[in-house]
């Protein structure tokens, strides 16, 4: 079996996603600026599709509905799905076996993003990836 050649993937995820390629830094909303207050159970408030990218340089697009059901794609081709919950004022969402992401909805309308890797991370205080998401518009 061949690898897959990231150079073509990452151009047919710009076709479709457009160009990414920022860090968390260079986008504006500022990160650390304030939480938007959203009421209990407001996982709607998240919906729709967003340009992700994490401090480390890396980058995906999550596809949110509106119950929380989450789809990501990165740009090397890789799919995956996940689950946004409300865990009393936290949002959390699980990716795969051993990932989860805290997220925030900014007031500027951005999430902030805190990966861990492994999950049992974010229950040890341990550092994180952060990340900022961007919505996309919808077509």
């Amino acid at each position: 079996m061949t690898k897959p050649n990231c150079i073509l993937l990452g151009a047919a995820f710009s076709m479709l996603y457009g160009s990414i390629n920022v860090s968390a830094e260079d986008l504006k909303p500022d990160p650390k600026g304030p939480l938007k207050k959203l009421p209990s159970h407001a996982i709607a408030a998240f919906q729709g599709k967003w340009k992700i990218s994490y401090d480390n340089g890396f980058q995906r697009v999550y596809t949110i509905n509106q119950l929380g059901s989450v789809t990501s794609i990165d740009v090397n081709g890789k799919k995956a799905s996940g689950k946004l919950q409300q865990k009393g004022e936290v949002y959390l969402l699980t990716l795969e076996k051993n990932k989860i992401e805290r997220i925030a909805l900014m007031e500027d309308g951005a999430l902030k993003i805190e990966h861990f890797f492994p999950a049992a991370k974010l229950e040890a205080g341990l550092p994180c990836i952060p990340g900022v998401g961007v919505k996309m518009p919808e077509n």
